[in-house]
């Protein structure tokens, strides 16, 4: 279980570097809201980080895969955000 929540939390690393780099060339009114998507997502993984770090139970564990899995909810309404603003 840890390896996959590894993977995971890798993922949601990766999206956020994404995201982090498309707001350094965004000019975009959608700005505030990949930004606030962004934030979000970082929140949960820090939080998802901590948990793994000191979990001894399954049940910690899964707690940390649900924030991961919500971190990606939260960057895919980034993702969306930015896509809605490029084709207006």
């Amino acid at each position: 279980m840890r390896a996959g929540l590894e993977d995971l939390k890798s993922e949601v690393v990766s999206q956020m570097n994404y995201l982090e780099d498309i707001l350094s060339v965004m000019d975009t009114k959608a700005q505030p809201r990949v930004r606030e998507a962004r934030l979000a997502a970082g929140n949960k993984l820090d939080e998802a980080s901590r948990i793994m770090i000191q979990s001894r139970r399954t049940s910690e564990l899964a707690r940390a895969g649900r924030l991961l899995r919500d971190a990606q909810t939260d960057l895919a309404r980034g993702k969306r955000a930015l896509t809605d603003s490029t084709s207006t």
